[in-house]
């Protein structure tokens, strides 16, 4: 096998690797969230769910205004 095929073989395996990946993710009933730098950067469809807010809403929220807006809502729900 040539270099070149490989280093095809390798990347191709890595591919394959990160898809499954990311299906697992994906679909996990559990949430699932990065953070880099206070930045929310992924989040799964589940953790979507459980804060009530479109995926799309929470990539780029600072994680600290979305725990605190997540604490006041509950609490109030517990009070009433």
């Amino acid at each position: 096998m040539s270099r070149y095929n490989r280093k095809q073989a390798r990347e191709e395996k890595l591919r394959q690797s990160e898809e499954k990946y990311r299906l697992l993710i994906e679909n996990i009933l559990e949430g699932v969230f990065v953070i880099q730098d206070a930045k929310m950067q992924f989040v799964n469809e589940a953790f979507a769910n459980i804060t009530g807010y479109m995926i799309e809403e929470i990539i780029g929220m600072d994680f600290r205004t979305l725990l605190r807006q997540r604490i006041w809502k509950w609490s109030r729900i517990a009070i009433l």
